[in-house]
């Protein structure tokens, strides 16, 4: 798993969510939906518990690991495009 992954949780009373990944740490992935779980307040995740779902467009990717930051706005929205184009309900879970 790396920054820009989108993944479900699997385990935890938030099984089912689905995440963007925006920051490792040494044993843990910071994850955030962009509405209970922001950029400011990321959740930290054991990656064990996550399912990888997908993963940014390049130029997400590339802003990511250029240290800039998306707005929650920017979350949502991912979120939500990739989940329709999988075929999901983008307001399952999320």
């Amino acid at each position: 798993m790396q920054i820009g992954d989108i993944v479900r949780s699997m385990q935890g009373r938030d099984a089912g969510h689905i995440y963007l990944i925006v920051g490792i740490t040494t044993e843990r992935v910071l994850v955030a939906d962009g509405v209970t779980r922001t950029v400011k307040q990321p959740k930290l995740k054991n990656p064990k518990h996550l399912t990888p779902f997908g993963a940014a467009p390049q130029e997400t990717l590339e802003r990511l690991t250029a240290g800039h930051h998306l707005s929650n706005d920017e979350i949502r929205q991912l979120i939500g495009t990739y989940v329709q184009q999988e075929g999901g309900d983008p307001d399952a879970k999320r």
